[in-house]
């Protein structure tokens, strides 16, 4: 599933090759890259925060040392770690279903020698090889699994990766954390140790993309339930799941509460530790009202429902409708860090389809516990012994073998190699040497950065990056009206075009009809994916009949 043909490169990655590279190289090309839009010819001095430079960064680096290969393989790692890390996260949620009370009900402890621990981390040795003694691991692979499927459009090399790994992390260390309290009142200690591994995820994630909101509110989530939980008397809130019995501390000890409360100040200051300071942390509260242009992944599923089917969304509702009803019917409960965390995580993808991952994310935790204590019986029968195995290898096949065409139809083939559809016109460009200024549609701005970084864009594929006013009152009308049309592009002096003729936007095509019957531009390539166009009295001498390029007949076109 991860291993497949890298097609971000059509869309944002080449941009953040390039950006990358100019970070690298330092000077007024790193100002450039981090702070405004000097990559287009349009609003090249237009304020910009670039809030995932690290990424950039890393992806340069990669791909300079081991090439596009290097960089579907780190994207493997990174993704799979996050879905490893996810479901150790969910297997050894379970250990609580392992503890035995003792003493009074009003003080009840945990026996360490009651704990053994679940999933991958308890074996039974089967000759050489061993394997989980209980079917916990088949239920957390099974369930991320299932949660992949949602990310089916996510699944390429993006910033947003490192957020999901980042996001993974965090979610294990605060879930952790709270089984790990010790019995006695907590000390400097640990208020240190948990403020520090907070912040440092925090640190390292704002720098590498703007997800690290998601972070800052997982924490938050985290230090809530502390609050409420504190407040009903008890430190512990995990219901039936977890009974100790932990007193208020006194003196100079911290509380757990206190503890909670300064990992989530310190968390949420370090923010401002990014090359744009405090308008870079504030980036996540103002990035779309800088949005002019409108972005699939920033819409809802009710508006994209309208055009086609969305099969990542009838799994989240099935995921969610069976959590609900199995904490409706379950007699033991969850954490309630875990309900708050998957019923405010849900709300997220009803906002913006980009979102789905980290409501996926969430899922397997919860969900693998509410499914344990309703199969628990199953956790001591020796048949099931072999089970995660079975498991795991059956969709180890499911995923090569794409047994669900609505979600796998969205993912890219196999293999170590790149999206190379618009490679047979950069060609044409380079060998013709095109000159000029260059107009671009929106969906190939980013990928002719790093393609053709010699020629800058009219466009890419950043809304945040130029005024609202650009694509309402300038890139969308030009597109509608010949007249429009005519007035911008003797403006900039467009000498020649480039345009993705996958682009389904209606203004785009009302543009294409009308373009190719425009008696000052002639198509002079094509093919199924990409156009060029050039002026007919430009610069570029590929018109009449002197010129290096034989004028394509519109009519065949059609």
């Amino acid at each position: 599933m991860l291993l497949r043909q890298e097609s971000a490169i059509t869309q944002d990655l080449g941009r953040h090759l390039r950006l990358g590279e100019m970070i690298v190289a330092g000077g007024d090309e790193r100002k450039c890259a981090l702070f405004s839009n000097c990559l287009t010819f349009t609003h090249p001095d237009y304020l910009f925060v670039n809030h995932h430079w690290g990424s950039e960064i890393i992806f340069y680096l990669i791909h300079k040392w081991a090439g596009f290969s290097g960089i579907i393989i780190f994207k493997a790692i990174i993704l799979g770690l996050t879905f490893l890390i996810t479901v150790l996260h969910a297997s050894q949620f379970l250990n609580t279903l392992k503890t035995q009370r003792t003493g009074d009900p009003e003080n009840r402890i945990i026996r360490k020698s009651d704990i053994r621990l679940s999933g991958v981390l308890n074996f039974r040795q089967s000759g050489f090889l061993s394997i989980p003694s209980f079917p916990n691991l088949a239920i957390a692979v099974a369930l991320t699994f299932l949660s992949i499927q949602m990310m089916a459009d996510r699944l390429t090399t993006r910033p947003e990766i490192f957020g999901y790994l980042l996001f993974a992390i965090l979610f294990w260390v605060l879930d952790r954390r709270k089984e790990r309290l010790p019995r006695h009142p907590s000390t400097s200690l640990g208020l240190l140790a948990m403020t520090v591994t907070t912040s440092l995820i925090i640190l390292i994630w704002v720098n590498l993309h703007i997800s690290f909101i998601f972070g800052l509110i997982l924490v938050w989530i985290w230090a809530g339930s502390r609050l409420l939980t504190s407040l009903r008397g008890n430190v512990s809130d995990r219901g039936n799941l977890q009974d100790r019995h932990v007193p208020i501390s006194s003196g100079l000890s911290m509380t757990p509460v206190a503890i909670a409360t300064a990992s989530t100040i310190a968390s949420t200051m370090i923010i401002i530790f990014n090359p744009s300071g405090l308008r870079g942390a504030l980036m996540p509260l103002s990035i779309l009202k800088d949005y002019g242009y409108t972005v699939v992944e920033n819409m809802t599923p009710f508006f994209l429902s309208a055009f086609k089917p969305q099969p990542e969304y009838w799994i989240y509702t099935l995921l969610l409708l069976t959590v609900t009803v199995l904490l409706i019917i379950s007699p033991k409960k969850p954490p309630l860090f875990s309900i708050l965390t998957f019923y405010i995580f849900s709300i997220f993808p009803l906002i913006a389809v980009r979102h789905l991952p980290f409501f996926g994310l969430t899922t397997v935790p919860i969900l693998t516990l509410l499914v344990a204590v309703k199969f628990r019986k199953l956790h001591n029968d020796e048949k099931f012994a072999k089970l995660p195995i079975l498991v795991a290898s059956s969709l180890l096949i499911a995923a090569l073998t794409n047994p669900i065409p609505l979600v796998y139809g969205k993912l890219s083939p196999i293999g170590l190699t790149i999206d190379s559809r618009h490679n047979q016109a950069i060609d044409f460009v380079k060998q013709n040497n095109l000159q000029g200024q260059m107009w671009n549609n929106y969906d190939i701005g980013s990928f002719l950065e790093w393609a053709i970084p010699e020629h800058k864009t009219f466009v890419d594929g950043r809304p945040e990056a130029f005024p609202v006013g650009f694509f309402q009152d300038v890139y969308i009308p030009m597109q509608e009206d010949k007249t429009a049309w005519d007035l911008v592009a003797t403006k900039y002096d467009i000498q020649w075009i480039f345009v993705a003729l996958t682009d389904a936007t209606p203004w785009f095509i009302k543009w294409w009809q009308m373009i190719r019957d425009h008696k000052d531009w002639r198509i002079v390539y094509i093919d199924n994916f990409s156009a060029v166009l050039v002026k007919v009295d430009s610069q570029n001498n590929l018109i009449g009949p002197q010129g290096k390029t034989k004028i394509l007949n519109i009519n065949s076109l059609d």
